[in-house]
């Protein structure tokens, strides 16, 4: 297959004086199989190569020139100065004269970032909003090297103590500076090399015995993670130091002024002494009997078992954190078991059946159930635990105040002596855990199918098909903060003076999807194929961490139900038409049977594919400043009913039914739809 810009639609929102993206894409491969030994055993081998060049062009946010002055006249957000008022509450504060920032005021590492920042160079959706267009290229060979990575550009060049910790090149470049509303400066993905071979072992042995067909087999992998990255030094600005508490809810211009003022909200750095690593085993064994009871009727079934090891590291255990003793123990040094002891579950078994029964010719009616243990590596997240990997993270006590000055820079925090197996966390450390008692989720699967042939090579179905995920795993924060609580009320705030989040991989999820599927479709037959579906489906699961690979929006236990909403992947309606049919050009067809005719127009296809559908959710967000509950999201304030404009519209939905919560610290959770401080997830269909 070929692929390039010939036929590349041109993006919609393109400027008029950019030329398509660039786009070369070939891909192409074969197969080749035969016999080793005839009727017994047999070889096959494919290759597959796809060689891709591509531009991607995309719009992003920089500040004005104004902007990037402090000079925020032209806006209608008032930008309060954090040295007025009450420092530690938000309370009393004054704007700054004209809505400007004076020059002496602005961070004087700020003006060497901003001198490098590009100026705005379209207009096209407004001055202040995607006001840059930028073109970029990928190629299919790409290394993941920060700019600059021999030069130490935060530690080196801006000046800022703790940042860039470590050795060249893994820890060169510019550290990531994160502002809401605007493109971030800096790299937001570190140098890295990853060698992660896997070692597979298996073996299946089928037997057929009269109407049985029996199979066997077991799968033994070792997986081999070995890493050598280090986390980008952050900065983060949320703009809570220039707003005024009980006043307007902050914009964008509010973070970006808490930039120009060197005042971030939050800090991170990390680095790591030693290559990370991991070590996991996975064990399968499965029996399947595939039953001809009689020639309508076929059953299936089986049961799979599984069984996972606690996971270890190239030189020692893992690492887990001791709830009872608030100790966080090194795996396998003097006392400390090489598991730690967790236990993992040994009786995961993994049920399966089918059966198929064809009560008249032409119709067919199926039904299958699975049960299938979630194929999560325990301990996926803890490869950069501390101390393989030893960082420093920390966010604000209140969301009126910065962290501390970017002149200030991040603590580095130094290497533990691990000896007794045991130690205290240092303030500001994150880890991943598991819990001591590892409890393993599964997925249900089922179905029932009623296929039936409708003659002439028409085929139809009707089927409903489901899943239903228990114990799914997620990466839940257990460094949560109360509602008005703020960092007092985090739990390792107390403990070690830690603000930022802790995890637990900890099995509180479900999912369920449930969904009728219809199908017709004609065989390919006489240089004509055609194929219709629909699906109709409802997915309800966590928000939104559909993949257990995310978090939940609101980890505190009592308003945890707030979570459990339709997927942001539910597409409820989903129509497919597709078809293909040959073009009647070349040898046995109508026209052009004979000569270079037959030769250059023969053999050719015609095909389409038609896929309406409806759209996903979405989710109305607020700024958290008032909620002040560290590691929950703050959801708009719903005041009317939600109403629909179009598609055609210039907002999809009415915007006049959310509003911005009071930035007024402490407000508590209030039992109606609006004006409270923490709603369900709202979700909006398009």
């Amino acid at each position: 297959m070929h692929q390039d810009n010939a036929l590349k639609a041109r993006p919609y929102f393109l400027p008029s004086n950019q030329c398509l993206p660039k786009l070369i894409d070939n891909d192409f491969g074969g197969t080749i199989g035969g016999p080793v030994i005839r009727n017994k055993l047999f070889f096959f081998g494919s290759y597959e190569g796809d060689f891709l060049v591509q531009g991607n062009s995309s719009f992003q946010t920089v500040p004005t020139a104004a902007i990037r002055n402090g000079d925020f006249s032209a806006t209608s957000t008032t930008i309060h100065d954090p040295a007025t008022g009450n420092p530690s509450t938000g309370r009393g504060r004054t704007p700054f004269l004209n809505n400007i920032i004076p020059s002496g005021r602005i961070s004087p590492i700020v003006k060497k970032l901003t001198a490098l920042v590009p100026l705005p160079n379209t207009n096209t959706f407004g001055t202040d909003t995607n006001n840059y267009f930028v073109l970029g290229l990928h190629a299919c060979h790409q290394l993941l090297i920060p700019i600059q990575d021999n030069v130490k550009a935060g530690a080196d060049v801006l000046g800022i103590p703790g940042t860039n910790l470590g050795s060249l090149p893994a820890t060169g470049g510019l550290p990531q500076f994160n502002f809401t509303g605007y493109a971030g400066y800096g790299y937001s993905y570190p140098y890295l090399e990853y060698n992660d071979p896997v070692f597979q072992y298996s073996a299946n042995v089928s037997w057929t015995l009269g109407r049985h067909n029996l199979k066997f087999g077991s799968n033994v992998s070792q997986q081999h993670m070995n890493h050598t990255e280090t986390t980008p030094t952050q900065f983060t600005f949320g703009g809570g130091s220039t707003i005024l508490n009980g006043g307007p809810t902050l914009t964008n211009f509010n973070s970006y002024a808490d930039f120009l003022l060197g005042l971030p909200t939050s800090r991170s750095n990390s680095m790591n002494p030693t290559p990370l690593t991991l070590r996991t085993w996975e064990y399968s064994f499965y029996a399947r009997d595939q039953w001809q009871i009689t020639p309508k009727l076929t059953l299936t079934y089986g049961t799979g078992w599984e069984y996972y090891p606690v996971p270890t590291r190239a030189n020692g255990g893992i690492e887990r954190f001791d709830f009872q003793t608030n100790k966080y123990l090194i795996c396998g040094v003097v006392s400390t078991p090489m598991d730690c002891g967790i236990s993992v579950q040994k009786t995961l078994f993994a049920p399966r059946g089918g059966i198929a029964y064809r009560p008249i010719p032409g119709t067919v009616m199926r039904a299958g159930f699975a049960l299938t243990p979630e194929q999560i590596n325990m301990f996926r997240d803890g490869l950069y635990n501390y101390p393989a990997n030893i960082g420093y993270s920390d966010t604000s006590a209140n969301p009126y105040t910065a962290v501390a000055p970017l002149a200030a820079g991040i603590p580095a925090v130094q290497p533990p002596d691990i000896s007794s197996g045991s130690i205290t966390l240092p303030t500001g450390t994150t880890f991943a855990t598991s819990p001591k008692n590892f409890v393993r989720g599964y997925v249900e699967s089922y179905n029932v199918t009623v296929e039936q042939d409708f003659g002439k090579g028409w085929l139809g179905s009707i089927a409903y098909v489901g899943t239903h995920t228990v114990h799914q795993h997620t990466r839940y924060n257990i460094n949560y903060g109360q509602v008005g609580g703020g960092a007092a009320s985090q739990p390792f705030y107390k403990l070690f003076g830690t603000t930022a989040g802790e995890v637990e991989v900890l099995p509180l999820e479900a999912m369920n999807y449930n969904s009728m599927q219809l199908n017709l479709g004609r065989t390919f037959a006489s240089g004509f194929q055609l194929k219709a579906g629909y699906n109709w489906s409802k997915w309800i699961a966590t928000c939104c961490d559909t993949r257990a690979d995310g978090s939940p929006a609101i980890p505190i236990p009592q308003y945890f139900y707030l979570n459990r909403v339709a997927s942001p992947g539910d597409m409820r309606s989903n129509f497919t038409l597709s078809g293909i049919s040959e073009l009647p050009f070349g040898r046995n067809k109508p026209f052009l049977q004979h000569g270079i005719g037959a030769a250059v127009a023969g053999g050719w296809q015609l095909n389409g594919v038609l896929t309406p559908h409806t759209g996903t959710p979405f989710s109305i967000s607020a700024d958290g400043t008032g909620l002040n509950a560290p590691g929950s999201q703050q959801r708009a304030d719903q005041v009317k009913p939600v109403r629909i404009l179009g598609a055609h519209a210039n907002s999809y939905f009415d915007p006049t039914a959310f509003r911005p919560l009071p930035n007024t610290q402490g407000r508590g959770l209030e039992p109606r739809t609006s004006t409270i401080s923490m709603v369900p997830v709202q979700r909006i269909s398009t």
